[in-house]
């Protein structure tokens, strides 16, 4: 018995496996290229999503580690920060009081050396 594959290839719009197998590697590169192109054509309209997905973007949430402070009548005072760098920094300052002077120079000392990558940009 045989059985002809033919017309289920055919079906297909591209096999990237048949292409693989074959080494057909033009019309490989022709499926992908026409799979991954962008365009504002319709119905889809990639790039005017792409706009609406750029402005509504919100900027990345950071973790930041909330502290327990003891008071002096023996309460346990819960403190927390905000999601962001100044947010981070300010959890590390209160977390080490003894070490806020290193800290910051630690700190300033990293933010100096990370200057010249940021430069570039």
């Amino acid at each position: 018995m045989k059985i002809c594959l033919c017309p289920v290839l055919t079906l297909c719009p591209g096999y990237p496996q048949v292409y693989k197998s074959t080494a057909d590697v033009e019309s490989g590169r022709a499926l992908y290229s026409r799979y991954s192109e962008v365009t504002d054509s319709e119905p889809e309209r990639f790039l005017s999503l792409r706009e609406t997905v750029l402005l509504r973007k919100e900027a990345r949430k950071m973790f930041v580690q909330a502290n327990t402070r003891v008071k002096a009548d023996g309460d346990v005072q819960f403190l927390s920060y905000d999601g962001t760098a100044a947010g981070l920094i300010q959890s590390f300052v209160e977390r080490f009081p003894e070490d806020d002077e290193d800290l910051e120079w630690n700190l300033q000392d990293l933010c100096r050396r990370d200057l010249p990558c940021w430069n570039r940009l």
